[in-house]
């Protein structure tokens, strides 16, 4: 039975999606500005709370600078590397935190 669902499906959609003869298939044309749609999103999101990530997840940071841009992925819970790349140049940023449960090896609270 399921075999037949798959077949029926598959016929329905080559009919429906078939050319009609009437010319070449060409998409919809986009009304809305790409601009002032992402415009939009950014205004919304930015109205959004502040959601802190999970320990599993790490911290994205891009710094540009006159001569360069340089990038980082920082580990939330410093339990894993992050890294940092600038220059072409890609520098591991040893975790902070020991996983073995021996204790850490950088404080994890401030003095």
């Amino acid at each position: 039975m399921p075999r037949r669902w798959g077949l029926a499906a598959a016929v329905t959609a080559v009919v429906s999606f078939a050319p009609t003869g009437d010319g070449p298939l060409t998409p919809p044309r986009a009304v809305a500005d790409p601009a002032r749609v992402l415009h939009g999103a950014a205004a919304k999101a930015l109205k959004l709370p502040d959601t802190p990530p999970r320990p599993d997840q790490f911290v994205y940071v891009k710094t540009q600078y006159a001569n360069g841009d340089r990038e980082a992925w920082i580990s939330a819970d410093g339990k894993h590397d992050g890294y940092v790349k600038q220059d072409g140049q890609t520098l591991t940023l040893p975790a902070c935190v020991s996983t073995a449960g021996t204790g850490s090896r950088v404080p994890t609270t401030p003095p």
